[in-house]
């Protein structure tokens, strides 16, 4: 049940590294162009993990898509944090932002699609006496009994972390903030998986407000209406493979059709912003016409980073 407090949320915030500049390209262009809300946007990286090409690939792409009240914010992290498979260092950002931002806030990953609608989260309220850290989809990924003993203490109140509304009185505690510190020295006695999601949800304990499930659809969720369409686990639409089931597929194509209109958007003002999507883009009609279980994709981080260079080379 989402409780009521006196302001409305504002901010949106997304955080990332080189790797991800074209998914969040995709991604605040669906969240711009579908929302009737408006919002400020802030970008949260590390100085290290987001070059200086990359911002200004970023800062030009906003600014010719009408997005101007943005920010970048750089974090500085803890050494040494543990990492898996596609969760890097990048994925621990939204632990450490509400220390940087004094105001509740909207949190998105990059790996996502927005969908018209999906503004609604900007409507979640708290009251200003919640002991609630956050609000979130509950995603009941892990039984008790099966889970690993640091997921044990949410139970069957796991949530997922890459759509979440931060409450940012209670998230910026130093109470707060020594128990995520404490979470992570004990990484690997807790046993934890999912990085930054698993250390959330340990300190959490299931106290987390609910959010409308389809602000925050993965998995077999995506089988239903989306507000929200994120793309969780190591299988992006961007990725050189990705591999798919068939449920999964309408929100693969949905992504692309997305980045060709973004491709679009943007050639109108320079033409050389055709170049990292079209030969992938050029694949659509086929990819819709027989669905392929594994589809052969181009790496989109890679030609971000050579469309960066030719921005800093003008």
């Amino acid at each position: 049940m989402v409780a009521l407090r006196t302001k409305k949320l504002e901010r949106l915030v997304m955080g990332f590294d080189d790797n991800y500049v074209i998914p969040f390209l995709v991604a605040i262009f669906s969240a711009f162009t579908t929302s009737r809300h408006a919002f400020k946007l802030t970008i949260v990286a590390t100085q290290d993990s987001l070059s200086v090409g990359s911002r200004r690939l970023i800062t030009e792409c906003l600014k010719i898509l009408g997005i101007v009240d943005f920010d970048f914010i750089d974090i500085n992290l803890p050494k040494a944090l543990p990492t898996r498979l596609h969760l890097n260092e990048a994925a621990y950002l939204r632990l450490w932002v509400a220390e940087a931002i004094a105001e509740d806030f909207v949190w998105l990953d990059s790996d996502t699609l927005c969908y018209p609608g999906w503004d609604k989260i900007f409507s979640t309220e708290f009251h200003s006496h919640t002991r609630a850290p956050l609000g979130a989809v509950t995603t009941r990924q892990y039984r008790a009994e099966d889970a690993a003993p640091g997921n044990q203490a949410a139970g069957d109140r796991y949530f997922n972390s890459g759509v979440m509304v931060i409450n940012h009185k209670v998230f910026a505690a130093e109470s707060f903030m020594t128990q995520i510190i404490d979470a992570i020295n004990r990484y690997r006695e807790l046993n934890f998986e999912w990085a930054d999601q698993d250390v959330l949800n340990y300190v959490v304990r299931g106290g987390q407000i609910d959010l409308d499930p389809a602000l925050n659809c993965f998995g077999q969720r995506s089988t239903s209406r989306p507000l929200i369409h994120h793309f969780a686990g190591s299988s992006k639409p961007w990725v050189r493979e990705a591999v798919i089931v068939p449920e999964f597929f309408k929100g693969y194509v949905h992504w692309h059709r997305t980045a060709k209109a973004l491709s679009e958007a943007l050639s109108v003002v320079d033409s050389s912003y055709r170049e990292p999507f079209g030969s992938v883009l050029g694949k659509l009609k086929s990819i819709e016409e027989k669905p392929l279980s594994r589809l052969r994709l181009m790496s989109f981080a890679r030609r971000a980073k050579n469309l960066a260079r030719k921005i800093l080379g003008r």
